[in-house]
């Protein structure tokens, strides 16, 4: 299907077998056009982070903490249902009894892939607008900023 869409050519695919070393991971992360992940739910998502604060565009669910920083204008959400944990899921791990999660809409995910591969200026765009919200929220500055003002709050400095 995705062939008819966006041409006679599929983007490249490459598989890494071996763990990255940290100090490698900037040049990995910048290997990339955008990093894809359908999560149904993830803790803080920093592969998420790290990827915007690389200038590079995220296909992901906007569930979990990742609410807090994925918008449409620096990167690509998908589309998502909230449903319970599956019972398969239940069994193996009683914790997640009552759980919900994202379920991600693999249309809409379709959807965002095809539209990545013809707007390459857009994602240039939603990269530099990715990396400014890292900066925004997350540099040690600001960081710092909030540590300071909690521990005041609860007397410790």
């Amino acid at each position: 299907k995705l062939r008819g869409q966006i041409g006679n050519v599929f983007p490249r695919i490459y598989i890494y077998k071996h763990l990255i070393p940290s100090f490698a991971m900037p040049e990995f992360y910048n290997s990339f056009d955008c990093l894809i992940s359908t999560s149904y739910g993830e803790g803080f998502g920093l592969p998420h982070l790290l990827m915007m604060s690389c200038s590079k565009a995220v296909i992901s669910t906007p569930w979990s903490a990742m609410k807090d920083y994925m918008t449409h204008e620096n990167s690509l959400p998908i589309p998502y249902s909230i449903e319970e944990t599956l019972y398969e899921i239940v069994k193996q791990d009683k914790n997640f009894f009552k759980h919900k999660w994202a379920v991600p809409s693999y249309e809409g995910l379709k959807e965002m892939m095809i539209w990545t591969v013809s707007n390459k200026k857009d994602m240039t765009e939603i990269g530099r607008k990715a990396r400014e919200t890292v900066i925004n929220m997350y540099s040690l500055p600001v960081v710092k900023e909030h540590m300071q003002t909690y521990l005041k709050k609860q007397n410790w400095l």
